[in-house]
């Protein structure tokens, strides 16, 4: 039928933003996540030197990680992680970052 619904049996058209994405997922708590976002801030230099308006929000990671090294002690639990509820995507780097090594 001409202009109904896309036959199933047709590949969905994918968008670069959504490889990019499903690119960044897979690195997500491997051993390539920190060196991938190392490469991130250095190709970053561009964009941050282009915009230095910008700055206090090009440091919000960096802050963000030194801060929950000083906050996260053995004393620590899972209710004090106010960053992880705050930013999802730390969750992994405070259990990472407790000294229980993620019994929290």
């Amino acid at each position: 039928m001409e202009g109904g619904p896309a036959d199933a049996s047709e590949p969905a058209e994918v968008s670069p933003e959504m490889i990019t994405l499903w690119c960044k997922h897979l690195l997500i708590r491997t051993r390539l996540e920190q060196p991938a976002m190392r490469l991130r801030r250095i190709f970053g230099v561009w964009q941050r030197w282009r915009h230095p308006e910008l700055c206090e929000i090009y440091a919000e990671p960096e802050r963000l990680e030194e801060a929950m090294r000083r906050l996260i002690r053995p004393s620590s639990t899972p209710e004090a992680f106010d960053a992880a509820r705050m930013y999802p995507f730390k969750a992994f780097s405070c259990l990472a970052l407790h000294p229980a090594g993620g019994g929290v």
